[in-house]
């Protein structure tokens, strides 16, 4: 190959076997050159021009991981408490209402919502507790003041 003299001068006009290949793979890497530089002013007009020697691009692939549904606090028991024992107000049964409908968007794999009906759920509960714990500490109050004027009545004066 190297005492072709032809090939060596780069003319590759074909005279042995060599010479053909090396002539065969010039044409393609002249015609890809050509392609590549053809397909990149087609596709960068009105955009910059990529680099021909630049790795090619590859997007990312994306894998959505979903939030486990247990991890959505629906609340169902401490409402049913609170619409069973206490309902001051109706907040047990509206804390009742949102818990179900929380419960609703987590079977239908819409957490989002399911996750703020929850939340709504929990302050409603919580009002009714505290709000069912104060009365209840008041009636307590009522009752025992009551029942210790009435045992002071019944001892009379001394």
């Amino acid at each position: 190959m190297l005492g072709c003299r032809e090939g060596a001068g780069w003319g590759w006009s074909v005279c042995c076997d060599d010479c053909q290949t090396i002539n065969a793979l010039a044409v393609m890497f002249t015609a890809e050159i050509a392609l590549r530089k053809s397909s990149t002013m087609e596709a960068s007009v009105g955009h910059p021009q990529k680099d021909v020697n630049a790795p090619p691009y590859y997007p990312a692939t994306v894998v959505q991981v979903e939030q486990d549904p247990t991890s959505v606090k629906d609340h169902v028991l401490w409402s049913l408490f609170s619409f069973g024992y206490l309902n001051c107000c109706c907040l047990g049964l509206v804390a009742l209402w949102y818990s179900i409908k929380s419960r609703d968007q987590k079977l239908a794999k819409n957490l989002t919502l399911a996750s703020g009906y929850g939340a709504s759920a929990k302050r409603f509960n919580i009002a009714a507790t505290v709000l069912s714990v104060i009365v209840f500490i008041i009636v307590i109050a009522i009752y025992a003041t009551t029942i210790a004027a009435a045992i002071s009545q019944m001892k009379g004066p001394h």
